[in-house]
């Protein structure tokens, strides 16, 4: 959903988005940190959850969550390129089969993260 979400968001001016973000890449950049910290927290408390529920399994919540944005980052508007922002059905798959291999990942009990 974090990926579809943005992907909507930014459709009709994906053209201009490289344009605009190198103009104001540290200021960005600085406040992507920030989003990108609250998602985690947002994500830990979820996997934690999970946990306690018996379905996830894990070793820390915190650096878990960190890896399941850091695996679903090259998905969003800011690392497409414009052509890959005009297939959207393509990067709705991509993200539907990343997400099932994450999810598939944590609910294995032989491996923890």
């Amino acid at each position: 959903a974090r990926v579809l979400i943005r992907i909507d968001r930014v459709h009709d001016y994906y053209r201009s988005l490289d344009e605009i973000l190198s103009s104001l890449r540290s200021q960005f950049m600085e406040r992507r940190r920030g989003y990108f910290a609250a998602e985690a927290a947002m994500f830990a408390e979820v996997l934690e959850s999970g946990m306690r529920a018996g379905v996830f399994s894990f070793d820390d919540a915190l650096d878990t969550a960190n890896v399941l944005l850091t695996a679903t980052n090259s998905l969003l508007p800011h690392s497409l390129t414009v052509r890959e922002m005009s297939e959207g059905l393509q990067i709705e798959e991509r993200t539907n089969q990343v997400s099932e291999i994450l999810v598939r990942g944590l609910t294995n009990k032989g491996g923890k993260l």
